[in-house]
């Protein structure tokens, strides 16, 4: 197993930032050098008011490389709710477009849409459906964990950092942070939308957000890949290292290794 803290400078961030890898360890030597053994990979985004770390520091990552022989990928994107914000940060292209780049150009990991996935708790969790949903080429499947889906609705709740909400939520409506209306989009231009599996807490504050977001998709004209599962628990690690484990079964991993010689980018 490989752990690997990586410290780069993001065009789209416009600054430096970090992320770690979490690679299996090969069964065996010869496939250690192999060049031509790629990985599956899951990108794993964090909530509100935590780091790229917490994911490493909280769930036994390494053990679910090893299992589903993956890489994990875990960026950090501060209190930016995963959004392109003026003068602040292009988080969401950083996260769908700008780090897979640069994660590939470093690391054995395929390069089919097929083999990319993304999840999240909280924030994270809006974000992993935002960026999927945004950049449907490059993720087959997303999952969201207690999702803060309604960024308006959790900007108006009374305990909500409001510098975390201070760009202009006028323009949330109709736009690629609206993700119902982001998937109606995808629907109408025949796009192929990446699989969805959303879970929360009967307990969480969230929870009527979650369900509502259900109803939504449950109303569209055409029937999605969506799987939406609730249990007893609240907005904590404990219920979300058990969606992970649900979404991991659920993403249907190859738990082999890809092949075929990397096109460079």
């Amino acid at each position: 197993m490989g752990l690997f803290q990586c410290n780069i400078y993001s065009e789209e961030l416009d600054k430096n930032t970090a992320f770690y890898v979490s690679l299996p360890k090969p069964e065996s030597e010869e496939l250690q050098y192999d060049r031509e053994k790629k990985y599956q990979v899951l990108y794993l985004l964090h909530g509100g008011g935590d780091d790229y770390t917490k994911w490493i520091r909280r769930v036994s990552i390494e053990r679910m490389t090893r299992k589903y022989k993956i890489a994990v990928v875990a960026p950090d994107a501060s209190l930016s709710y995963y959004e392109d914000i003026d003068g602040v940060g292009n988080y969401c292209r950083y996260i769908g477009k700008e780090l897979p780049q640069i994660v590939q150009s470093y690391f054995q990991i395929s390069e089919k849409r097929e083999d990319h996935f993304i999840a999240g708790l909280s924030m994270g969790g809006f974000g992993a459906f935002k960026a999927a949903l945004n950049y449907p080429e490059q993720f087959c499947a997303a999952a969201s964990f207690s999702g803060a889906m309604d960024i308006i609705q959790c900007s108006q709740q009374p305990d909500n950092n409001k510098e975390v909400m201070s760009y202009d939520l006028t323009k949330v409506k109709n736009s690629d942070s609206d993700l119902i209306y982001v998937i109606k989009n995808l629907i109408k231009t025949g796009t192929q939308i990446p699989a969805l599996y959303q879970s929360c807490g009967t307990e969480d504050s969230l929870h009527p957000m979650n369900e509502d977001f259900r109803k939504k998709i449950e109303t569209l004209p055409e029937t999605l890949n969506y799987t939406y599962e609730e249990w007893e628990g609240v907005h904590d690690w404990d219920f979300w290292e058990e969606s992970l484990r649900h979404s991991l079964d659920w993403f249907g991993f190859k738990k082999d290794y890809v092949r075929g010689v990397k096109e460079w980018r």
